[in-house]
């Protein structure tokens, strides 16, 4: 398809790009069946992500939040950028403390370029951003939706309310991810803009540019653009997620109905049928059974003469290896939120959980929180610009109560360094500078002394002398 608007662009060279989009062969083939206007179709309903799975299973709903809780607890900063190139080192380390390689030579590497690159400032637009987003959510609040919709549904959307006559938002504010669809564009421009189904009291379409959309990867391509939507974890795991619900329903059902256990009968039979009881011996024998029950009589023998024999009619959850399946689909779930089983499965030591607790935190929750600081910054915060004065927002390292240990490390080793001034130090650790002209300067032990200078004999041999003095003397 033409693009209609194509001369509307002035210079040869926009319209040279517009023609090089409208030639792009691989989305004309991957996007040939979209119809313009119409919604993307999203494929498995979305909501049962939080119907069958977040809001019914328990499990579901503490790995979702546990994630969640520890993200919205950490604090947010707003800075202006005084250094671009040490700016440019600082988001380089950031991305070796994720990688979780060289941890914290990385780590110290990143403190120390963030107090180069950035000034924190407690005023201005990026401050009010973070503290009052919309009129009834901190950012902190937002960030909890995310790390809720994303896990759950795979997809986050928020939307911006524009500013009129500037590029800036006026507030944000969360979507319910069940509810957006992507409105189709055509096969170079697939995206042409958002809506939710189910508030179609106007048919207008959300432009594109008012919505940021974050997804997890979704490999399920198609000509329709199913691609676009983000894959839930969920979706991926259906069937552990529905062999555990069975499981917890077959508990549930085994305590709901843990009355009759087994049918006792005559072992005589009359043609095909057990020999019935008179209503005599039923009440004596049912007197008799009850004396046996109790944890004194657990795993007993008793004897009778009569010829009875009984028929089970239920197993437990234990005989049927409910209880073993559920552990084993725990760790499962825990892998698919990536989130370490350790923290969920019994027998765990204190510290090992608190190394996994350390391990959540490092390896699913910074590299998130690194998205969406970095989705927020070119979204909105660069947007607010006071002259030259860029802005800039980030989370707070220091304010992560499970890093502590590594940045006491750190601590500990400038502790003994006396090559480094003391502002040097307090800079490594976050701290402010000390107006001194003596936490500028360095300061040596006034006892070391170069060894070529010791006046003292450092050598062996007046020892090797005596001992020979020694030796011949007694002979």
């Amino acid at each position: 398809m033409k693009n209609p608007f194509k001369n509307w662009f002035s210079g040869p060279q926009r319209q040279k790009d517009m023609q090089t989009v409208e030639d792009n062969q691989l989305y004309a083939q991957m996007f040939d069946l979209l119809n313009e206007r119409l919604p993307i179709w999203v494929g498995k309903e979305p909501k049962e992500f939080i119907t069958k799975g977040y809001m019914y299973n328990d499990l579901v709903y503490s790995l979702v939040t546990l994630p969640m809780g520890i993200a919205k607890s950490i604090d947010w900063l707003a800075h202006k950028i005084v250094n671009e190139k040490a700016y440019r080192e600082y988001q380089y380390a950031m991305k070796g403390v994720k990688s979780g390689k060289n941890y914290k030579q990385n780590l110290e590497r990143a403190i120390h370029y963030k107090r180069k690159a950035l000034e924190e400032v407690t005023t201005g637009p990026a401050m009010k951003f973070i503290q009052e987003p919309n009129g009834y959510q901190s950012l902190n609040e937002i960030v909890e939706e995310y790390f809720g919709w994303l896990p759950t549904v795979g997809n986050f959307y928020l939307y911006g309310l524009p500013r009129e006559g500037t590029k800036q938002f006026a507030s944000v504010h969360v979507a319910p991810a069940f509810d957006v669809e992507i409105i189709a564009g055509t096969s170079f421009d697939p995206i042409l803009g958002y809506r939710l189904r189910n508030y179609l009291k106007t048919n207008d379409i959300i432009p594109k540019e008012h919505i940021l959309h974050l997804k997890n990867w979704n490999p399920d391509f198609a000509t329709d653009g199913r691609q676009l939507y983000g894959l839930s974890p969920l979706q991926a795991g259906a069937r552990i997620l529905t062999l555990d619900n069975m499981g917890i329903d077959t508990s549930t059902g085994s305590f709901q109905n843990n009355g009759v256990r087994a049918l006792i009968h005559k072992a005589i039979t009359r043609g095909s049928f057990p020999e019935e009881f008179t209503r005599e011996q039923a009440e004596a024998l049912k007197i008799e059974v009850d004396k046996w029950k109790g944890t004194k009589n657990a795993g007993g023998l008793k004897m009778t003469n009569a010829p009875i024999q009984v028929t089970e009619i239920g197993k437990s959850p234990v005989d049927l290896g409910v209880y073993t399946a559920m552990d084993k689909n725990a760790v499962r779930l825990c892998n698919l939120f990536q989130v370490p089983p350790e923290l969920y499965l019994p027998g765990t030591t204190f510290s090992n959980k608190l190394e996994a607790r350390k391990q959540l935190i490092t390896g699913n929750i910074l590299p998130k929180m690194d998205i969406f600081r970095d989705k927020m910054n070119r979204w909105i915060v660069d947007n607010l610009t006071e002259g030259s004065t860029r802005y800039h927002i980030d989370y707070d390292l220091f304010s992560i109560v499970e890093l502590q240990d590594d940045l006491s490390d750190i601590a500990n080793m400038y502790k003994g360094i006396d090559w480094v001034t003391d502002n040097e130090k307090r800079h490594a650790m976050n701290y402010d500078a000390i107006d001194s002209e003596l936490a500028n300067d360095l300061f040596i032990d006034p006892f070391k002394i170069p060894m070529s200078q010791a006046s003292f004999d450092t050598s062996f041999d007046r020892i090797d002398d005596e001992l020979k003095r020694l030796k011949s003397k007694a002979y």
